[in-house]
C-alpha cells in the first residue's frame, strides 16, 4: 500500500495572520507555519496552485519574501506549475510556449526574425527581421473581412482570446516584463529556450482558468477552444520565428 502524500495545493496552504502577532496560522490556527524550517516551507510555497498566493506570500514578512525572491524557489514553483497546468490534452504545452513567446519579444522594437512571407502561406517561406504584430498577438487585432451583414468583424489578440484579460493588462504587463531586464539586455536564444518567471505564471494561470471555464460551457465553446488552439499552431508555423537561431532553417507555410 502506498504511503505517498497527496499533492500540496494552495488550499492546503491557505494563510491567516494571528492577531497582534506575525505567526501566520493555516485557515484553523492549528499549526504556525512559520515555525517551519525553510526547506518545508521551499517545498509547500513550489507546491501553490495560484500565482497570486505566491506572490501575495512575499508581503508577509521579510523571512517568506526572501524564500519566494530566491531563484531555486521561483524556478522551481514555474517548472511545477507548468508541468501540472496543461492547456488540454491535444495541446498540454500551449501555456508554456505562448508564455516563453511573448516574452521573448517583450523588448521594444519588438523585432522578430521570421517567414516575411507570413500572410502568404503558399509562398516559399523568406527569413528576415521585422516588427512583430503587437495587436495580432499580444493586444487586439481586427480582421479585414466584412461580416455576413457588411460589417468589420472585430477579432482580440491571441492573449485577449485565450486569458479574457483587458488590453490595459496586457499592456501593462508587456512593459512589466521589459523593464524587469534593465540594462541587462532582453532574453536570448530561442522561444522554446525562454526562462520563464512567476510574473509569467500570472499570466497562464489566466489562460489556463479560462480554459477550464470553456469545458463547461457547450459544444460550441469547446469547438471553439479547439480552434483557437489550432488557429495559435498555424500561425506560429506559418510565421516561423527563428529568434535566437544561429543559422535560419528552412520553414514555414501551413501544413
Amino acid at each position: 500500500m502506498s504511503t505517498e502524500s497527496p499533492p500540496i495545493t494552495s488550499r492546503d496552504c491557505s494563510l491567516a495572520m494571528k492577531p497582534d502577532s506575525d505567526t501566520v496560522l493555516d485557515p484553523h490556527g492549528s499549526f504556525p507555519f512559520l515555525q517551519l524550517p525553510n526547506e518545508l516551507l521551499h517545498q509547500i510555497i513550489t507546491h501553490l496552485t495560484n500565482p497570486h498566493t505566491f506572490l501575495a506570500l512575499s508581503r508577509v514578512n521579510h523571512r517568506l519574501r526572501s524564500i519566494t525572491q530566491s531563484r531555486p524557489t521561483r524556478k522551481a514553483f514555474v517548472t511545477l506549475w507548468l508541468q501540472t497546468h496543461p492547456y488540454c490534452p491535444k495541446a498540454p504545452h500551449l501555456i508554456k510556449h505562448i508564455l516563453q513567446f511573448t516574452r521573448r519579444h517583450c523588448l521594444r522594437p519588438h523585432h522578430c526574425h521570421h517567414n516575411l512571407n507570413f500572410e502568404q502561406p503558399l509562398m516559399p517561406p523568406r527569413f528576415g527581421t521585422g516588427e512583430l504584430p503587437l495587436d495580432k498577438f499580444f493586444y487586439r487585432h481586427r480582421y479585414e473581412e466584412p461580416d455576413a451583414n457588411g460589417r468589420m468583424s472585430g477579432y482580440r489578440s491571441y492573449l485577449r482570446q485565450f486569458s479574457e484579460l483587458s488590453t490595459k493588462w496586457l499592456r501593462r504587463y508587456v512593459v512589466r516584463l521589459a523593464e524587469s531586464y534593465g540594462d541587462a539586455g532582453g532574453p536570448s536564444g530561442r522561444v522554446g529556450e525562454v526562462e520563464l518567471d512567476v510574473e509569467d505564471v500570472v499570466l497562464g494561470y489566466a489562460i489556463y482558468e479560462r480554459s477550464r471555464e470553456r469545458k463547461g460551457e457547450g459544444k460550441w465553446e469547446e469547438v471553439r477552444r479547439g480552434r483557437l488552439r489550432d488557429y495559435w499552431y498555424w500561425d506560429m508555423y506559418d510565421w516561423a520565428c527563428r529568434c535566437g537561431c544561429d543559422v535560419p532553417v528552412e520553414g514555414g507555410g501551413r501544413r
